[in-house]
């Protein structure tokens, strides 16, 4: 963008090559589905997903009961044995930020938000808590 800037101030014509529509690619449209975490996956692939949605957009969203929060940030975490694996609850808390079973392996929430209020949600009230 800088060196684009200084040719348009230095007076340099700018040239464009047109695209191959042959090679071009589409990305559809986003509403608030698109936002969703899949707990049922893996934590590097839903840590690559809230990293990929997060600012500029909305970032990535789950439910906790009936309210729609925002996760803008997680680690992912050493997998446990774990009997009759349930994605979405959380299993124990670490440094004060829950600690969510995914389909395979452990996601560490570090950030979590209200989505109306954008107010941080950590540490959690309690333990026993799904996100959906």
């Amino acid at each position: 963008m800088i060196d684009i800037w200084r040719r348009i101030h230095a007076g340099v014509k700018l040239t464009g090559t047109p695209q191959n529509e042959a090679e071009a690619t589409y990305s559809l449209w986003r509403d608030e589905e698109d936002y969703r975490i899949d707990w049922s996956t893996d934590p590097d692939r839903i840590k690559r997903f809230i990293d990929s949605v997060g600012n500029p957009y909305k970032g990535a969203s789950a439910y906790m009961g009936e309210h729609r929060v925002r996760v803008l940030d997680a680690l992912v975490e050493p997998d446990i044995q774990i009997e009759a694996r349930q994605p979405g609850k959380v299993v124990f808390m670490r440094e004060g930020c829950p600690v969510v079973v995914c389909g395979r392996g452990l996601l560490r929430i570090t950030d979590l938000r209200d989505d109306t209020s954008e107010r941080s949600l950590l540490p959690l009230k309690k333990l026993r808590t799904r996100f959906n």
